[in-house]
């Protein structure tokens, strides 16, 4: 069986496949469930959706987009980043020309954490910023800088927090990792759960 594979590629999924178990939604699902939030908790407004330039996340873009237009709200833009990208300034200079109510980021950890520190370099800060999963992982927090309370929304496909005591088990396996993000966690499950799946299969693996 394959456990838990990426949440951005819904063709290893959709259709269902037999031995294929997704641990947690996928990034498209996790978009129109973020948005639809904000949308309802702070209000409709406009958004700009920056997102990587890599076709298995087309899907989550339009999924972003579509949910932005479904609650009311106008899709301003769509800007294509590369991964990696060094330098989001004039990124950051079109944001501050359209003045978006949201900012959606579909891209890497690291990438969103760069452009979130770019926007706050510029003075630039939306009603709030949206994302998937990533958005909560360990490398955009320790990379994004000081974030605001209430800037910030992520969906995340997991609920217990690194530092709670049912992540020990997890945090026993690898105690040199000073700091165990949210893919570690979901590494962890689906390691778990790999492992109680060849238990109960016994002797028939």
């Amino acid at each position: 069986p394959l456990v838990g594979p990426g949440a951005a590629f819904s063709g290893l999924i959709e259709p269902v496949k037999p031995n294929i178990f997704a641990l947690y939604p996928l990034f498209d699902t996790q978009m129109r469930a973020v948005t639809d939030w904000a949308f309802e908790e702070l209000g409709p407004g406009s958004a700009v959706i920056v997102r990587a330039e890599i076709p298995s996340l087309d899907s989550t873009a339009q999924a972003a987009e579509d949910a932005v237009i479904a609650g009311g709200g106008e899709a301003l833009l769509t800007i294509n980043a590369a991964i990696g990208e060094p330098d989001w300034g004039a990124t950051v200079i079109q944001l501050q020309d359209l003045q978006p109510d949201y900012v959606i980021m579909i891209t890497t950890g690291p990438d969103m954490a760069r452009l979130f520190q770019e926007m706050t370099t510029q003075g630039f800060q939306p009603k709030a910023v949206l994302g998937p999963s990533p958005i909560a992982d360990q490398a955009f927090i320790d990379g994004a800088g000081e974030i605001p309370d209430g800037m910030v929304f992520g969906a995340v496909s997991g609920t217990v927090i690194a530092t709670a005591a049912k992540a020990d088990p997890c945090r026993e396996l690898k105690p040199e990792i000073e700091v165990m993000g949210l893919y570690g966690l979901d590494g962890c499950t689906s390691a778990e759960v790999m492992a109680e799946a060849l238990r109960l299969l016994g002797d028939e693996v």
